[in-house]
């Protein structure tokens, strides 16, 4: 079966776990962004995020027994690197909404907020997936 047909046979579902793979793949990126900024740099974050992307590409070349499995497993990962940079980034949230400099880096949480949003937008979009078909039956 070549890439083509390959494809054209995704269903809907693939496309969404698909999509939160790309999802995940920019909350990666904006990560690396806020580390870059100073903000403070975890496994808990990154190790998590590569198997989720991981997990949902590998959808395509995929498709066994337990091919059901891999989104489950993208959005349990997701979820956990939603968790880690929300508890991480608690300080510098604190510090921006009370005004003050005490936990943490105010000019931080603008990052914080935007990867709470990517990650939760990514855990929803692997969790539709699962109870959607990733192939389209003839």
């Amino acid at each position: 079966m070549g890439f083509a047909d390959k494809v054209t046979k995704k269903s809907l579902g693939f496309w969404l776990a698909l999509a939160a793979s790309v999802v995940a793949l920019v909350g990666l990126i904006v990560y690396f962004a806020y580390i870059g900024k100073g903000g403070i740099a975890s496994a808990g974050v990154i190790i998590p995020l590569i198997v989720a992307i991981a997990c949902g590409v590998g959808l395509f070349f995929y498709n066994g027994t337990f091919a059901d499995l891999l989104p489950i497993a993208a959005a349990v990962m997701t979820a956990i690197a939603l968790g880690v940079s929300l508890s991480d980034g608690v300080g510098n949230i604190a510090d921006y909404v009370s005004d003050i400099v005490m936990y943490g880096d105010a000019d931080l949480a603008g990052l914080n907020f935007a990867m709470v949003a990517i990650f939760a937008v990514g855990v929803l979009l692997y969790i539709v997936s699962c109870f959607m078909k990733k192939e389209r039956t003839a």
